[in-house]
């Protein structure tokens, strides 16, 4: 039955969007329209999908749209590739493009591949002198 599994679309929808109301409102549209034998992860799936479309959360918020449901789906709902790709209406290859420039935009550069500027010696003086 579906609202057995209203716990995890709720948790789903909150991972994905980091807002309760917003969390809220997914959870009941998602259980509103599913089929009575839909499968947990189904209903996970749609709360995922439709809460990182309504308010995604900070992680997500930096990439792109279909990068973002790509990352989503496979990291919140626990996608596969093919149920990805499905999802999207895309292929395994495109999926998998998705998710690497996905999780790429989330990186930030090694603290020592960012250029520094060393304090002047001691003793050396300031500029302000």
């Amino acid at each position: 039955m579906v609202i057995d599994h209203l716990d995890a679309v709720w948790r789903a929808a909150l991972a994905a969007s980091a807002d309760e109301a917003v969390a809220e409102g997914v959870t009941t549209e998602v259980l509103r329209r599913a089929a009575h034998d839909a499968t947990a992860h189904e209903l996970i799936r749609d709360a995922v999908l439709a809460a990182v479309r309504t308010e995604p959360a900070p992680p997500f918020a930096a990439m792109g749209g279909a990068q973002r449901e790509a990352v989503a789906l496979a990291r919140i709902a626990g996608c596969r590739i093919d149920e990805v790709a499905a999802t999207l209406g895309v292929g395994d290859r495109a999926a998998r493009g998705l998710l690497t420039e996905g999780l790429r935009s989330t990186l930030r550069p090694h603290r020592a591949s960012v250029r520094r500027t060393l304090p002047p010696a001691l003793g050396c003086g300031s500029a302000a002198s």
